[in-house]
């Protein structure tokens, strides 16, 4: 039996208020799925803004000292080009835009390399032909009229930080891994950097031994040292494991530019993939976040107080029942829904999405709403409206919240469904840039409409690009 104790929590139950120069927590405090931290206007207090109240601000002047808290939360903006509150980072390569600002990096794009051209998303034309050390370049060297992205010339060049490095390519004993006065030092291909000093390597090929060599002897490029198979009694340069193949540790694994694999039980696993009653050697294993007694599990009523802490190393956080602290009360752990977000963040990421820490970094306290958007209203649809009950489910079932969770545009009725499968981030991802008939075609008159069509040929060329990948 647990005796009655103090719970403190930052999951906010609306409606509540806090002065930001009271509390300094405030601005942590999470509000649920239709709700989002921000300021009341009229009080200048923060407290959870409805959906609604925060869409209410897209296109309002946001001048002054607070033009990011006038707008609300980071998936809006206030460009200065426009000094009115926009969506910020929500849509992709083809899609409809106001400003650049509405655009983020998508096949294979850094959002600085993205316009809005005629209302459209677009890639910036890179012209590489800065030849000194200390310029700016590509994010800080942008000309919008012209569409143009100028970045250093190479070789001899790099942009680092949006300023150009003159690159000085040493051998045997030279520097490396040093920079100053904007000159890098680097080694030549050949030569590996070891304790900042060039030493020449030895390139192994596809199956030779790499057990025990010299640190300068290395697997050629695109090639990891481990065991070809779980029979193997040394280890080799071989290709990297995906999913379901033999590892002994991640580094084993594919390596992917988002999402990285996990090595568990002897398999390369995606993060948060196995569902419970699955072997488990770690939290991030199980699609429920949650690894008890070496199998998957989803625990119901986890106590927490302010002396029992929910498990350590996973993403369950303390819930005191919608209130920030309470006493006498023992709180309830809220499930983080960490398997639903690593879907949806995968489906993002197949769909051509290349930064998942912008406003797609969907979370408990991130929640973006923007019919424009084809990943939110279409590609990736599904599985965000499941992320977001998931959400809603957690926080009414240990009694967080219990009222109603609308966000503007996004069907949320009927139960969460159930996970059969998991979504998993495409190895080698064809990141080129999607062509006219496989864009986004969308414009405020129609936004709110599913194209059925292009979205049965989306689906289409996606498995196409999984099937030609798996195939070489």
């Amino acid at each position: 039996m647990i005796l009655a104790q103090s719970c403190t929590s930052n999951f906010l139950k609306p409606p509540m208020s806090y002065q930001d120069s009271i509390n300094s927590k405030a601005s942590s405090y999470v509000c649920p799925v239709g709700f989002a931290n921000g300021f009341d206007q009229s009080s200048g207090n923060r407290t959870c803004l409805t959906t609604s109240q925060i869409l209410s601000n897209l296109g309002k002047i946001c001048t002054g000292t607070q033009t990011a808290s006038t707008c609300g939360p980071t998936w809006l903006t206030c460009p200065t080009s426009t000094m009115r509150c926009t969506f910020r980072r929500t849509r992709m390569l083809g899609e409809y835009c106001t400003v650049r600002e509405n655009c983020v990096g998508s096949y294979g794009t850094i959002t600085a390399g993205t316009n809005c051209v005629n209302h459209r998303c677009v890639s910036m034309t890179v012209v590489a032909n800065i030849k000194e050390e200390g310029k700016p370049c590509r994010g800080g060297a942008i000309d919008l009229d012209q569409n143009i992205m100028y970045d250093c010339a190479t070789p001899g060049y790099e942009c680092v930080a949006d300023v150009c490095l003159k690159i000085v390519k040493n051998t045997e004993g030279g520097p490396c891994a040093t920079a100053a006065n904007n000159v890098r030092q680097e080694c030549a291909t050949g030569f590996g950097c070891y304790n900042d000093v060039c030493k020449a390597q030895t390139m192994l090929s596809k199956g030779q031994n790499c057990t025990a060599v010299p640190e300068t002897t290395v697997c050629g490029t695109g090639l990891v040292c481990k065991k070809a198979s779980s029979s193997a009694t040394y280890k080799s340069c071989e290709v990297p494991s995906v999913y379901g193949e033999f590892c002994e540790s991640a580094s084993d694994c594919y390596k992917l530019p988002v999402l990285q694999m996990r090595c568990s039980k002897n398999k390369c696993i995606r993060r948060y993939s196995q569902f419970d009653g699955v072997d488990c050697e770690s939290h991030q294993d199980c699609f429920s976040g949650y690894c008890q007694a070496g199998k998957c599990a989803s625990p119901i009523n986890l106590p927490c107080s302010t002396t029992q802490a929910c498990p350590s190393g996973t993403d369950y956080k303390c819930g005191c029942g919608g209130a920030t602290s309470a006493s006498p009360f023992n709180g309830t752990c809220v499930p983080p829904c960490n398997g639903y977000q690593q879907d949806f963040l995968s489906c993002a990421y197949n769909n051509g999405l290349d930064e998942l820490t912008t406003s797609y970094a969907i979370s408990n306290q991130l929640h973006p709403v923007d019919s424009n958007s084809t990943l939110l209203t279409k590609a990736c649809s599904r599985e965000y409206k499941n992320l977001l009950k998931c959400y809603i489910k957690a926080w009414k079932d240990v009694g967080v919240y219990n009222g109603e969770n609308l966000v503007p545009g996004v069907d949320l009725s009927g139960a969460l469904e159930q996970p059969t499968y998991v979504v998993q981030p495409v190895v080698g991802r064809n990141i080129s840039s999607p062509s006219p008939k496989t864009s986004a075609q969308i414009s405020e008159g129609n936004s709110n409409r599913t194209g059925i069509f292009s979205m049965f040929l989306g689906l289409f060329l996606v498995m196409c690009i999984a099937f030609m990948n798996s195939s070489f």
